[in-house]
């Protein structure tokens, strides 16, 4: 539902007193507050809570993604000691300390 209907009809719950045209409700003369105040509150707390809910899912997937990644490329990759060996394989271990 977009979000000028779920206000609209919020606000419209809140009315005390509607003004009558041609026999038909037109528009509220009387609020209460109170009421009108604590919905408005409750739907800002609703929405609130569902972004952080939506954000947080999203962020634990991200996470998963990169720790997937990561475990499958260290799988893929070999090592730096296994590179240099196959890129240098008559290069003796004391030549290629650090």
């Amino acid at each position: 539902m977009p979000s000028p209907v779920i206000h609209g009809s919020a606000i419209d719950t809140t009315c005390v007193h509607w003004a009558l045209s041609c026999g038909h409700r037109a528009v509220c003369r009387y609020y209460n507050n109170d009421l009108l105040r604590n919905r408005f509150i409750g739907l800002q707390f609703f929405y609130k809570t569902g972004s952080m809910i939506c954000f947080a899912l999203v962020l634990a997937v991200l996470r998963q993604q990169t720790k997937e990644a990561r475990i499958k490329e260290s799988r893929t990759s070999p090592g730096l000691e296994q590179q240099l060996l196959v890129s240098e394989p008559g290069k003796k271990s004391e030549d290629s300390r650090v």
